[in-house]
């Protein structure tokens, strides 16, 4: 696990909302120019991590499953803000 967003809560104000869906339907909704993000709970914290691959999307997806993380959303981030990063 990579790259990610802070603070996480700002997630949805600098990023596009996606429809939730398995790796290949999440990259088949971003635009030319955008990141995939994942926006996940921990109960103690939040992050917002870089989904740059399906097994990175596999190992968040693996943790909701379990219930060790909860999943808010996925977003479409402009290559511009992810540079930011």
């Amino acid at each position: 696990m990579g790259t990610y967003f802070n603070p996480p809560h700002l997630l949805p104000k600098v990023a596009r909302k996606l429809e939730s869906g398995s790796y290949p339907e999440l990259v088949e909704q971003l635009l030319p120019g955008e990141e995939l993000f994942g926006h996940y709970d921990r109960f103690v914290f939040q992050n917002a991590a870089h989904l740059h691959s399906e097994s990175e999307y596999n190992e968040f997806e693996d943790q909701v499953k379990k219930r060790i993380i909860i999943r808010l959303g996925f977003y479409a981030m402009p290559k511009e803000q992810f540079e930011k990063i």
